[in-house]
């Protein structure tokens, strides 16, 4: 008898230590920390940000709440949006954290698996100020992946998209120096979002570029006079082999 207690005991306190072990805080002593800190989390989310054509085009801005657990061995599991004002950004903002590299949190020196939760913020603006969204790769077509017109294949999704020569950064620099608002919209008080499409085909040309959405006022003609003045990106790549990419880039024109 005494030994079936003991083993009973025994059992308990090896039950009570696994239960223990996989306990998830919520306060420790050391925080989990993504790789590189704060500032190295903001830059790799507005890399790896790509905002949904939806949410573009209607105009949705807002900040989705992402919680998850950091384990012990600094991988992340149970991702999910707890706060959001739109399902598009949600999954996005769930992909984006799926990509993340942290450091286990810590409690008595010892790894501790760590309840966390950051914001991902969805804005559309440039770091100029002329509200200028990021360029905004086309949704998913259904069911195929690519169009056909006379001139060849033009696909929609590719394994690596099309881009601007210098990156973002460089485009939103050109953009800011050659957008012009014009006198008409700017008397008149329109504001809104220009859609322009446009195709960078094999070599990196820019080409077949229209406005697709406009706000009239000349401000469709304007921002189509920049993506024609735009120099020659680094073609897409499917298989790699460069390939025919359809793009749209949004144009948000704003009074200050």
């Amino acid at each position: 008898m005494k030994k079936i207690i003991a083993s009973i005991l025994l059992c308990l306190l090896v039950f009570g230590a696994s239960a223990q072990n996989d306990e998830v805080f919520e306060i420790v002593e050391y925080n989990p920390q993504y790789i590189g800190g704060e500032e190295a989390m903001r830059s790799f989310i507005d890399e790896k940000m790509v905002y949904p054509a939806s949410a573009i085009e209607e105009e949705k801005e807002g900040t989705v709440i992402i919680e998850f657990i950091v384990e012990k061995d600094s991988s992340l599991s149970n991702i999910k949006a707890v706060k959001s004002f739109d399902d598009d950004c949600a999954a996005e903002a769930v992909r984006i954290v799926k990509m993340m590299k942290w450091a286990a949190g810590k409690q008595r020196g010892k790894p501790v698996r760590v309840k966390c939760r950051i914001p991902v913020r969805f804005r559309l603006a440039d770091r100029a100020g002329r509200e200028l969204p990021p360029p905004i790769p086309p949704p998913m077509p259904e069911p195929k992946q690519l169009k056909k017109d006379s001139t060849g294949e033009v696909f929609e999704i590719v394994e690596q998209i099309p881009e601007y020569p210098g990156g973002q950064e460089a485009m939103y620099k050109f953009i800011s120096k050659k957008l012009k608002y014009p006198k008409a919209a700017r008397k008149k008080g329109v504001e809104g979002t220009v859609f322009v499409q446009f195709v960078v085909d094999k070599e990196g040309n820019v080409t077949r570029a229209k406005v697709i959405k406009d706000i009239g006022e000349g401000c469709g003609q304007a921002a189509l006079d920049v993506v024609n003045k735009m120099p020659k990106w680094q073609p897409g790549m499917q298989r790699g082999k460069p390939v025919a990419v359809m793009y749209r880039l949004p144009f948000k024109f704003r009074l200050k």
